[in-house]
């Protein structure tokens, strides 16, 4: 487990550049699962949860709330080591060039997150978790 919180990972990812909240969620929650696919562990202990309009991590939401283009949060992309850059790096690859709405569209099609949402109805809140476990098994 690395000391990085989600906060630290999106203020690496807007060091590339602003992005909208949506955007920065989504990429903050694949590269979590990325990394609990590839390396078995998570870049960061944060809550992961299964919002209806997709995996938002609460703390971080706390940090861009009411922002819809965010430029910096009060993270440290230095307190991530090489390796978690390089996963972070891949997954902006990836995913960056994707809009909100595909980005949506993507988790809303994630196992892990239609697992955490259960029978809620689509547009009903929730704090349920998705777990890391879920994570690894899907990605």
């Amino acid at each position: 487990m690395s000391d990085s919180k989600a906060v630290d990972v999106a203020a690496y990812i807007l060091a590339l550049g602003p992005r909208t909240a949506h955007d920065l969620q989504k990429l903050v929650y694949f590269a979590q699962a990325w990394s609990l696919a590839w390396d078995g562990r998570a870049l960061f202990d944060d809550r992961i949860e299964a919002w209806p309009n997709g995996p938002v991590a609460p703390r971080l939401f706390r940090e861009h709330r009411l922002q819809y283009t965010v430029h910096r949060v009060a993270g440290d992309p230095e307190a991530l080591d090489e390796h978690d850059q390089a996963v972070v790096d891949a997954v902006v690859e990836f995913y960056g060039r994707m809009g909100p709405a595909r980005l949506v569209e993507l988790t809303h099609e994630d196992q892990p997150w239609l697992d955490a949402r259960g029978d809620l109805p689509a547009d009903a809140p929730s704090q349920r978790p998705i777990t890391g476990q879920a994570m690894r098994r899907f990605y």
